[in-house]
């Protein structure tokens, strides 16, 4: 169970990895994103983006509409084929959402470029800046301050942290104890 707090917060978008766009400097951190393709080793199917990975779980009963989505060219177009057939979303979408979005970052972290972006924010706050949605981003405020539950950054930390501890190396036995 992914554990993320749903209440709006005020973020600080100023010295964070804030990203609205794929062309912005933490682009890579959105769903849009292209470039950033990998395996589900569930299907064996390559997907181009993780928005057309986290679309196409909407449709599990309408497989061929999941292969629609993950044909499309792109996240935006992925989005587009299936929002237009949102009415068909499967009844506990609602319920499954956000672990089914942990789980396309996860995926989108095997990708080793993707992985290696994502580590590159170091200790930073990830913020999704959204003109229209405060759960999954924030929305600006003024000042440089974004405000909302910003789910999709918290995702992407917890996902950092897990890249970050599992990246370092493990000190232990009679070499950790020589290492000091």
């Amino acid at each position: 169970m992914v554990e993320f707090n749903r209440d709006e917060r005020v973020w600080d978008g100023k010295g964070n990895a804030v990203f609205c766009k794929a062309k912005d400097a933490w682009g890579s951190y959105g769903n849009m994103a292209g470039g950033y393709a990998f395996v589900d080793p569930a299907t064996g199917l390559t997907w181009k983006s993780s928005e057309a990975w986290y679309q196409a779980q909407r449709f599990g009963h309408l497989p061929a509409l999941q292969e629609e989505i993950r044909d499309a060219a792109n996240g935006f177009v992925a989005k587009k084929v299936a929002h237009a057939r949102v009415k068909e979303s499967r009844s506990d979408w609602l319920d499954v959402n956000v672990e089914l979005m942990a789980r396309a970052i996860e995926l989108k972290c095997t990708n080793t470029r993707f992985a290696a972006e994502l580590l590159a924010s170091g200790e930073m706050e990830i913020v999704e800046l959204s003109m229209r949605d405060a759960f999954w981003g924030a929305k600006p405020m003024g000042n440089g301050s974004l405000k909302g539950a910003n789910v999709l950054g918290q995702l992407l930390m917890q996902q950092r942290a897990k890249l970050a501890a599992t990246a370092k190396p493990k000190r232990g036995g009679m070499l950790g104890a020589l290492a000091g």
